[in-house]
């Protein structure tokens, strides 16, 4: 995938952004043994775009399958403003940068 810079090992279910007719950005799940991991990857142009529908609705609809998941959901913030789309999302700071989503299963 060339938004995520490597290949990804894992089963992954994800959404991808466009800018300029350009992929962009992901916002995904991946499977990693008895949980998922909820990550994003985006370039350097569409950091600055972040807020524009196409990222938004692919949160959204990530964010929905994280709701309905029978498993948990860790994820990782790598700088100031991960952490603060992570809280603002639901997800529980469990230690530094890791958080967990407490779902209804």
């Amino acid at each position: 995938m060339a938004v995520y810079g490597k290949p990804i090992g894992t089963t992954v279910r994800a959404v991808t952004f466009l800018l300029d007719g350009e992929p962009s950005g992901m916002v995904g799940l991946s499977r990693d043994r008895n949980a998922l991991k909820f990550f994003s990857d985006y370039t350097d142009e569409m950091e600055h775009n972040l807020g524009r529908m196409a990222a938004l609705r692919a949160i959204r609809t990530v964010m929905k399958w994280v709701e309905s998941a029978t498993v948990d959901v860790w994820s990782a913030a790598g700088h100031d403003e991960g952490h603060r789309l992570l809280k603002r999302l639901g997800f529980t700071q469990v230690k530094g940068d890791y958080y967990k989503w407490h779902g209804l299963y």
